[in-house]
């Protein structure tokens, strides 16, 4: 979909199952991820954008966030943020 300056953003599917009836749903999201060898400055200001947009909540005028993929994070890899589509 594109790239900005701390990472590269891709359509996706995000797979879910329904806990009462074991159904699989799917959504569109976009994924950011942390493009390789970030320098340690770009990569704490991607850290701070999953904390702000874990408390901004729904916004019509901002994409959802859905959560963020944290593993191997210390050793700044494997940061993926998931924003729903509206």
């Amino acid at each position: 979909m594109g790239q900005g300056e701390f990472g590269i953003v891709n359509k996706a599917k995000l797979k879910s199952i329904n806990e009462t009836n074991g159904d699989f749903t799917f959504m569109d999201v976009a994924v950011k991820a942390q493009l390789p060898n970030m320098e340690v400055e770009d990569f704490k200001s991607l850290l701070r954008e999953v904390k702000i947009m874990s408390h901004v909540g729904c916004h019509e005028y901002i994409v959802s966030f859905i959560g963020a993929c944290t593993r191997n994070i210390k050793k700044r890899k494997t940061l993926q943020l998931k924003f729903k589509f509206k």
